[in-house]
């Protein structure tokens, strides 16, 4: 069920370039089979899963930077995540402080208004990327609708 709601998220945030068609196991590969032990938060409704997030290692900077593996939520929840989300996000955080890591990267996709809304309510204020898409509104309006 949680690679289910990460494959839903990713597919209803990346509509202007869309994933190609993989199965539920690969989309466990590719997320749920790097992520940290201890590290993933989940939160359920009636035992069906609304929102998850996990970190993972960063193969690509030093030992003491974790990457965000995923922050997804249900798309029908997108709206009612806004106050979720970013607490998952906090969560993750401290998780990494755990870990013994002083950075954490999260990639932010302007297509994303789960993320987007995680990052503008989010304590954490260094630097960041933010992954631009053409043919969309302007990210910089992070207002989501309610």
């Amino acid at each position: 069920m949680l690679a289910s709601l990460i494959r839903d998220h990713y597919i209803a945030t990346h509509g202007i370039n869309p994933p190609a068609e993989l199965s539920l196991e690969t989309w466990q590969e590719l997320f749920l089979d790097e992520a940290l032990p201890n590290s993933v938060r989940l939160l359920t409704q009636h035992g069906s899963p609304i929102a998850a997030a996990a970190l993972a290692p960063n193969l690509d900077k030093p030992p003491d930077t974790l990457d965000v593996a995923f922050l997804s939520a249900r798309p029908d929840w997108h709206a009612r995540a806004q106050c979720l989300v970013p607490a998952l996000l906090n969560e993750l955080v401290n998780a990494a402080h755990m870990h013994g890591a002083t950075q954490v990267m999260l990639e932010v996709g302007s297509t994303d208004p789960v993320a987007l809304h995680a990052l503008d309510q989010s304590t954490v204020r260094d630097a960041c990327w933010l992954t631009l898409q053409t043919g969309i509104p302007d990210p910089t309006a992070r207002t989501i609708a309610t």
